[in-house]
């Protein structure tokens, strides 16, 4: 690796805050400045960012069972898709993760 690679220009963000503070909104904002993303989502509603029409995936473990038909997800199974060639070729601009502290009690659990 080389820090002239264009790796070295990708844009990592990491908000924090309380509830209604906005964090998950900022996420219709990224879509507007980079073009399209994914959610990986552990919260139980988007419905702020509902009208911003972002893809998402709902996680409810950490590598838990996964079954599409009852929309359910675990957020290993997520992240393996998140590097397949068929993730890839959506041709997402970034990635969220909503919230970190839904991911971190399933990851505990």
């Amino acid at each position: 690796m080389n820090t002239s690679d264009h790796s070295t220009s990708y844009r990592k963000v990491l908000l924090f805050a309380q509830h209604g503070w906005g964090k998950t909104t900022q996420m219709s904002h990224y879509q507007k400045a980079y073009g399209p993303g994914f959610i990986i989502s552990g919260e139980s509603g988007l419905s702020s960012i509902r009208s911003a029409g972002i893809d998402y995936l709902p996680f409810t473990s950490w590598s838990g069972e996964t079954n599409p038909d009852e929309e359910k997800y675990s957020f290993v199974d997520i992240f393996k898709w998140v590097r397949s060639k068929g993730f890839k070729a959506k041709g997402y601009k970034w990635i969220g993760v909503d919230s970190l502290t839904e991911l971190s009690d399933h990851a505990i659990a």
